[in-house]
């Protein structure tokens, strides 16, 4: 956006707001709210659960016998293998997204060294 396109925007708000709303712009536009993706999220009295937790817990069922790459709670990419997963979210301009496997209903789960 160029300096004039600007300059006659903020002419305008000067001349349509009041004081007070003005103050109001700017304090919004110095401190914007976090997106609602990002907003804490309580679990009763568990305390705080990653956006990335709920949407794992609420959308994975889609990609089952896959990896999923996921980022503050949305969607990303999915894999075959979980290199496959992160190259697709690199693609997409991801870097670190959460990057885990989706088991199938018929899969036996196990874990341990």
């Amino acid at each position: 956006m160029s300096t004039a396109v600007l300059d006659k925007f903020i002419k305008q708000a000067r001349s349509i707001l009041t004081a007070d709303e003005q103050k109001e712009l700017s304090r919004r536009l110095n401190d914007p709210e976090p997106e609602p993706a990002l907003r804490v999220r309580k679990n009763g009295k568990k305390g705080y659960v990653s956006p990335n937790t709920i949407w794992m817990r609420d959308q994975s069922h889609k990609y089952p016998g896959m990896y999923v790459a996921v980022k503050d709670g949305e969607f990303v990419a999915a894999g075959r293998t979980i290199r496959d997963a992160d190259i697709a979210a690199k693609h997409k301009g991801v870097k670190r997204p959460l990057l885990a496997y989706v088991p199938r209903g018929d899969e036996e789960l196990w874990g341990g060294w």
